[in-house]
């Protein structure tokens, strides 16, 4: 009689035959980079190929720790009838900053550690800068991965938040995009009157510099939706 091997965890690394990367491995890393967070069905979408042989191999990828699943999932994931979603590990970072692919010099962990602030900061920045892509992308991810509700994120993307210490920095942080920077003594004592440290500010500003930069990138290439459309209202 033969048993079929144990499953391996889903969010736990497991000790796993060794990996030697592969040109389609560096493409699946920089998909991921580039999109910071992507489900599995969309690296099959974006690459082509056997389904079968690109979910195996990002197998490979997060157990030698070169993906990551972020915990936000482990929620939605209890039924393991949702595909996984993945962001860039150390080892994935360290290999495309090495090549050339500034995976070290972006904020890669944003995505590994990705949490409802980032998400709200990012759905404000993205409706300011009129990036149809960035905001059906994380709609979706704020939807399925964090669970924000639908009242949330349309208040997110007009600038606020319907819990009112959020909703101070997402102000800020449109703020930040609106004024390119130039923002007002009477913005920057309103966030730290609403409790956030010189430290989160700075922290804010990443965010909204990141983001920007996202946004323009996929405004410029009309980069094609592959998530649920949600078309910016400055589009």
């Amino acid at each position: 009689m033969t048993h079929s091997p144990a499953r391996r965890p889903r969010f736990e690394r497991a000790k796993v035959a060794g990996i030697v990367l592969t040109p389609r491995d560096l493409l699946i890393l920089r998909a991921i980079h580039r999109h910071r967070l992507l489900r599995s069905t969309h690296l099959v979408a974006l690459l082509g190929g056997s389904r079968q042989t690109t979910l195996r191999r990002l197998q490979l990828l997060f157990h030698h720790g070169y993906l990551d699943r972020p915990p936000a999932q482990l929620d939605w994931y209890a039924q393991g009838s949702e595909p996984l979603v993945y962001a860039l590990g150390n080892r994935g970072a360290a290999v495309l900053a090495a090549g050339g692919g500034r995976g070290g010099a972006l904020r890669w962990d944003t995505s590994r550690n990705v949490s409802r602030q980032f998400l709200r900061h990012t759905l404000a920045v993205a409706e300011v800068n009129g990036c149809s892509y960035c905001l059906s992308a994380h709609t979706y991810l704020g939807k399925n991965l964090v669970k924000l509700s639908d009242a949330e994120m349309a208040a997110n993307r007009d600038g606020g938040s319907t819990d009112p210490k959020a909703a101070a920095a997402v102000r800020f942080a449109t703020e930040i995009v609106r004024t390119r920077g130039h923002v007002s003594d009477a913005d920057l004592k309103a966030v730290k009157d609403a409790g956030y440290s010189d430290a989160q500010i700075i922290e804010i500003v990443l965010n909204v510099a990141l983001n920007t930069l996202t946004n323009y990138v996929n405004v410029v290439a009309k980069t094609e939706i592959d998530f649920p459309v949600v078309t910016a209202k400055a589009a």
